[in-house]
């Protein structure tokens, strides 16, 4: 499974890449690439098997697939 971050309507949105890697499918809003990692094989296919809309990758905006909670500068 391939998982990735992207911008939708000016917000980040999980979603799961289709095997082509051109179709992003989107998750629910309140699922985060923390979640999916987080989650165990079993748990990660339901949560992906709810998949919502598709996007067409090449027209949404891919961001960073983890954003840290923090940066620390030492």
């Amino acid at each position: 499974m391939r998982i990735a971050r992207i911008e939708i309507d000016g917000a980040p949105r999980a979603a799961v890449v289709s095997p082509d890697g051109e179709i992003a499918r989107l998750l629910a809003p309140e699922v985060t690439v923390p979640d999916l990692l987080a989650a165990d094989p079993a748990q990660r296919e339901r949560i992906a098997a709810r998949a919502g809309d598709d996007v067409l990758l090449a027209d949404a905006r891919m961001l960073a697939p983890v954003q840290p909670p923090t940066v620390r500068d030492f």
